[in-house]
């Protein structure tokens, strides 16, 4: 009788876990599955629907710069990520950063793509900085965001300056 009570205790404690962490782990394998297609998947639409919008950010003193968020529809409060794109002319619309943005999105973070004009132009110089941290003020008050956690990345020569940025 006992052997049967801690076979049942155990079995508990492993659906708890495998409910708790499965899911996340289900999720996560969506997400690199629809990163190596470049695609919408049936396995990434199953998690969270999203949406993908244009907004803008002051930049300088009369400028207003695009910037894409990708949000999951699911969650009213959901962890941010920045992500900055590198010297390319396609700036903030680059294919694959799109399908990055959405592979993340899909799992329940809210993706930011800020456009960084001087770097579509392949001017790498400090004065990207500024649009780097004139976002990143930007979206501390944007909706949605969990309070503390917002994370940043920067592809190619924007994660050197990134890098800079927070030094």
């Amino acid at each position: 009788m006992v052997v049967w009570i801690l076979l049942l205790l155990i079995a508990l404690v492993l659906a708890g876990w495998l409910l708790r962490w499965g899911v996340t782990f289900f999720r996560a394998a969506g997400a690199l599955l629809y990163l190596s297609r470049g695609m919408d998947t049936l396995l990434a639409r199953l998690f969270y629907r999203i949406e993908v919008h244009t907004e803008h950010y002051p930049h300088g003193k009369d400028d207003l710069l695009p910037y894409k968020v990708y949000r999951p529809l699911a969650r009213t409060v959901a962890p941010a990520l920045v992500i900055y794109h590198g010297a390319t002319p396609h700036g903030e619309e680059h294919p694959a950063l799109d399908d990055l943005a959405r592979a993340l999105s899909h799992i329940g973070l809210i993706v930011f793509v800020p456009r960084l004009p001087r770097l579509m132009s392949v001017i790498i110089d400090e004065s990207n900085l500024d649009s780097i941290t004139a976002f990143y003020r930007h979206i501390q008050g944007h909706e949605g965001i969990c309070p503390g956690r917002v994370s940043v990345a920067g592809t190619s020569f924007a994660g050197g300056l990134l890098l800079k940025a927070l030094l």
